[in-house]
């Protein structure tokens, strides 16, 4: 589950919430076993927020770390993350600012980005029909 201070994950037990901060070693630990070894990881060292440790899994999520802290998440499109609202890639503009009434849409380099409190994305329109593309939240490798 997304959240804006971290995640929940699901595995062989009961969901472990992932909170931003969390020593990278063990929230990689727990992301593997719940979702299997990622398909690609390693040193982003030029992102705007300074070097940045990510691993991306086939579900689409990307966990990211810095200085050995969990600092944040990024679900990709085809993503089956959601939020306890029910919002991930795929929803609807409609549904994001029916879920978080204080949605903003402004259009940037990335295209038409959002803004819902500490969750953050890009939606492929300014239209309430338009989809969420990608969610994020945290510190993430994002040039603007």
């Amino acid at each position: 589950m997304l959240a804006p201070d971290g995640l929940t994950i699901g595995g062989a037990g009961a969901p472990k919430r992932l909170a931003f901060g969390g020593a990278q070693a063990g929230v990689l630990a727990d992301v593997d076993a719940a979702l299997g070894a990622p398909k690609e990881q390693g040193n982003q060292e030029e992102c705007p927020a300074g070097p940045l440790y990510q691993a991306s899994y086939t579900s689409g999520l990307q966990v990211v770390f810095q200085d050995g802290e969990f600092v944040g998440w990024f679900a990709g499109e085809g993503s089956r993350f959601r939020t306890p609202e029910g919002i991930g890639p795929g929803s609807t503009l409609g549904e994001l600012k029916k879920a978080y009434p204080a949605t903003t849409v402004e259009e940037t380099s990335l295209g038409h980005e959002f803004a819902a409190g500490e969750l953050y994305g890009v939606v492929t329109g300014p239209s309430d029909a338009a989809t969420v593309e990608v969610m994020f939240a945290g510190t993430n490798c994002i040039f603007r």
